[in-house]
């Protein structure tokens, strides 16, 4: 880590060079060569690299997915701004279970219906069309 740090490239920025080490953020070079110390001996440090963008951009995805999930669950999503001014006019706290059991009227009785689902799912597709996204996990 010293070496890295304190890496200074003469053959940038001429005549003046660059502190490499100390003005870019090292953590996908401490990622992947820990990962090809520890993980993927047999690869080169240079694939790793290339594939450390992809791994992450579908792990960040994945966790997207997984928070707008959990946000979207009736147990957790079952007041809104409406309803909690309806409740302070009233005096009384809405039951979270009488607000949600009601049937999508699109599908036949019987099909399981998942607004939670439906929820995490387009967060993880919106970050799989996200331009920002896209252009900071891509190998390259």
């Amino acid at each position: 880590a010293k070496k890295f740090f304190s890496w200074f490239d003469y053959m940038v920025w001429y005549p003046l060079g660059r502190p490499v080490g100390s003005t870019i953020y090292p953590g996908m070079q401490f990622i992947a060569v820990w990962m090809n110390r520890y993980l993927l001996p047999d690869w080169s440090i240079n694939d790793v690299c290339c594939y450390i963008p992809a791994w992450f951009g579908s792990i960040a995805s994945g966790v997207v997915g997984l928070i707008a999930y959990e946000c979207a669950l009736p147990q957790n999503s079952h007041m809104n701004l409406y309803t909690l001014l309806i409740d302070i006019i009233k005096g009384k706290q809405t039951d979270p279970d009488h607000t949600n059991k009601r049937d999508h009227p699109l599908l036949p009785r019987g099909i399981i219906y998942s607004p939670a689902l439906e929820c995490g799912i387009c967060a993880m597709g919106m970050m799989a069309i996200v331009p920002a996204h896209i252009m900071r996990s891509v190998g390259g």
